[in-house]
Parts: C-alpha cells; sequence; structure tokens
C-alpha cells in the first residue's frame, strides 16, 4: 500500500477520502481493531487488535538508498489489490478503484531495486 492510502480512514460508512492517520514518520503507531480480515471483512474470525507505524514515502527510499540499494524505478498507482477502503469497487482490470475520487490520490506503489554488482 501507499503511505497515503496507509493514512485514509477506512471505518465502515466512511464516503469520501478523508485521513485518519499521520503521513509523516514520527507519528505515534496506528490502530487497527476490528474482527474478519482485510480480504474478508465479514470472516468469523476472533476479534484483533494490530499496531502499525507509519514510513513515508521519502522515508521508504531514502532506507533503501541508505543500504547501498540502486533504485531502478518507482511507480505510483491509483488502484490497490483488495478492497483497502469502503466504496471501492473491482474494476474489469481486476484491481480495486475508488467509486469517487478516483485517480486523486496514490494507492499503491511498486518499487524494484537492486544491490549494485
Amino acid at each position: 500500500m501507499h503511505p497515503v492510502a496507509q493514512g485514509l480512514d477506512d471505518a465502515p460508512g466512511i464516503t469520501g477520502l478523508r485521513l485518519r492517520d499521520h503521513y509523516f514518520d514520527g507519528a505515534p503507531p496506528f490502530v487497527d481493531e476490528r474482527d474478519g480480515t482485510y480480504a474478508d471483512p465479514n470472516a468469523k474470525l476472533q476479534h484483533h487488535v494490530s499496531y502499525g507505524f507509519q514510513h513515508s514515502l521519502g522515508a521508504i527510499v531514502t532506507s533503501l538508498i541508505e543500504a547501498g540499494l540502486q533504485v531502478e524505478y518507482l511507480h505510483e498507482w491509483p488502484f490497490t489489490v483488495y478492497r483497502a477502503l469502503p466504496g471501492m469497487t473491482r474494476g474489469d482490470d481486476g484491481y480495486w478503484h475508488l467509486a469517487s475520487g478516483e485517480g486523486t490520490v496514490p494507492l499503491l506503489f511498486s518499487l524494484r531495486a537492486k544491490k549494485p554488482a
């Protein structure tokens, strides 16, 4: 997931795009408390709580460079591989898209880096 998408409010019933969490590094951890899973929100699983830490896209890329890796590309995409936010619909391409606000925020990124020879 793109760090911007990680900060968006995914609570049931939310309409539109609204930031829930801080984007930049050093923010307090975000807490995700729910039943079900990202793949199946209606799954009959035990209630669980998870904690996540935000890392900006700049921090992610910089950490790779500092580790000696060579970034070959970084792409940002306006879709996800699962229904990450309320109101998303699955497109003909198999990806999940925003029903409104399509293309206004990055939701996924792909990056390739390699260790120099």
